[in-house]
């Protein structure tokens, strides 16, 4: 993607605008989504960075439904702007959010489990 130039201009852009900003912006952040990506993904098919931007890309647009994917299935500038191939559908994404959820929940009983398991411990 070529460098942005942010400047004041006379008119207003549209919301969908600010993905190129966001999208540049997260592509500084380099080793996170590789970071992300090693873990095998939830979704078949579906890399967790990949959830992460385009779930990112409805959110700075203020949209927090699912649905809302649907608007960009034929639309370019958005896959482009968050480096991002393929757009899931809507119930693909749901599911792929929820999936990260419940395994962020089995995570965090784990490690709660194993705190209190050390806390029960007898001094050493």
């Amino acid at each position: 993607m070529c460098k942005i130039e942010v400047r004041q201009l006379k008119y207003d852009l549209s919301p969908v605008a600010g993905l190129a900003l966001v999208g540049d912006h997260f592509k500084g952040f380099e080793p996170v989504p590789k970071l992300l990506d090693k873990p095998p993904p939830v979704c078949a098919g579906v890399s967790n960075s990949d959830i992460l931007c385009r779930d990112l890309g409805l959110l700075v647009q203020g949209k927090s439904d699912f649905d809302a994917i649907e608007n960009h299935w034929g639309d370019k500038f958005y896959k482009h702007a968050l480096g991002v191939e393929l757009l899931p559908s809507s119930p693909t994404l749901r599911q792929c959010m929820n999936a990260h959820g419940r395994a962020g929940q089995r995570a965090q009983r784990s490690r709660v489990a194993d705190d209190r398991d050390a806390a029960e411990a007898p001094p050493a």
